[in-house]
């Protein structure tokens, strides 16, 4: 997984160097773990972050209640309402 051009890119929390994926995990169908490691060989700080859908943006096409709030894309408004069950 380390270094590909699709991992999520974020800065350092320490010096906010660019810093690079040194590994993921999943802990559960919907959140991952994934370690970074700063580029700033000054901080060289290692550090981990969590991934997880906050909210569907798009109807999904056939999917049950996965838990998740579905808004509407670019609407900026709170949470309208859960995934539908699947027909």
């Amino acid at each position: 997984m380390a270094g590909k051009s699709s991992d999520p890119k974020i800065a350092c929390p320490v010096c906010e160097s660019a810093a690079r994926v040194v590994r993921g995990r999943n802990i559960t169908p919907l959140y991952r773990e994934v370690t970074y490691d700063c580029t700033n060989e000054a901080c060289g700080v290692r550090f981990v972050c969590s991934v997880e859908p906050r909210r569907i943006i798009g109807q999904p096409a056939n999917v049950g209640d996965c838990g998740l709030p579905v808004v509407a894309p670019g609407s900026g408004d709170a949470i309208n309402f859960l995934c539908p069950m699947a027909a």
